[in-house]
């Protein structure tokens, strides 16, 4: 994957994986990179089948938070789909209406550390 973004923040998440982890031999930073090997590979063969020059891409993702390191998901979807000409045409951001979850949550069950939970989506709209 190309995504000097990315790559950043894997070794933030990992960082706080050995800190975390400690205790749990949880890791994180091996989800995080799979979700968007998964999505790059998905950017990938859509870009097989769009028309050049006459199409849209269009994602709904949400900025987490994965060991206390927000991932910026939609600035990241914007650099991998650079790799395949797909050009960014503009982010649109919105509240989550109805949120169902809570603000805030304990991720590590750690007493007083409490962490935000997703509050806003974005809209990010690549042109091929």
């Amino acid at each position: 994957m190309t995504s000097a973004l990315l790559a950043k923040i894997i070794k933030q998440v990992k960082r706080n994986d050995q800190e975390i982890s400690k205790h749990k031999n949880l890791y994180r930073a091996d989800d995080v990179y799979a979700y968007f090997h998964d999505l790059d590979k998905c950017i990938e063969q859509t870009s097989k089948i769009l028309k050049q020059g006459d199409s849209h891409l269009c994602f709904v993702v949400a900025n987490r938070t994965v060991r206390r390191v927000t991932i910026p998901t939609d600035e990241i979807l914007v650099e991998l789909g650079k790799k395949y000409g797909f050009k960014h045409e503009k982010t649109i951001y919105r509240t989550i209406a109805n949120k169902a979850m809570s603000l805030k949550n304990a991720p590590e069950n750690i007493t007083n550390q409490a962490g935000k939970t997703m509050t806003r989506e974005s809209i990010v709209i690549l042109k091929y």
